[in-house]
């Protein structure tokens, strides 16, 4: 049988359907999730948001204490976007990658998330706990001048 543009038309037509419906319709479980979610119990839930804001103020603590960087205070996220006032001739991508050969700390480049290469922001994620956000912001620290 001999497709033809028309029947390959359909064909192509029900795929994306079925590829819509597939992706566009939440899953029963979490259909069944969400009233307990939003009424239940959010002991958990409050215990997790201290935790988090904790974490992003050692953070930003840690970024403000650093020569160098800054930061503003996220009100809902799990990052900073961390300035850099010197990165010498380098993009942003090329710094983190120097970063992370001197500190063996992983960054994220902020163009990678819309700011110009050439602005010096990077993103770091804050969800580590306090001991290994220490030692991470304690590489940076150590690493800046050799990279300035």
């Amino acid at each position: 049988m001999r497709l033809t543009p028309a029947s390959r038309t359909r064909e192509l037509m029900d795929a994306v359907i079925k590829l819509a419906g597939g992706r566009l319709c939440s899953p029963t479980p979490a259909q069944y999730a969400i009233q307990p979610a939003l009424q239940g119990d959010r002991h958990s839930i409050n215990e997790f948001k201290d935790e988090i804001r904790k974490r992003r103020d050692l953070a930003a603590k840690r970024v403000a204490r650093i020569d160098g960087l800054s930061c503003s205070l996220p009100e809902a996220a799990f990052y900073l976007m961390i300035k850099v006032d010197e990165m010498g001739d380098r993009l942003d991508e090329q710094f983190v990658l120097d970063l992370l050969e001197a500190s063996n700390v992983l960054v994220v480049h902020g163009s990678g998330f819309g700011s110009d290469p050439r602005a010096g922001y990077f993103r770091m994620v804050y969800l580590a706990g306090e001991e290994l956000l220490g030692s991470a912001f304690d590489a940076i620290e150590q690493s800046l001048p050799v990279l300035v």
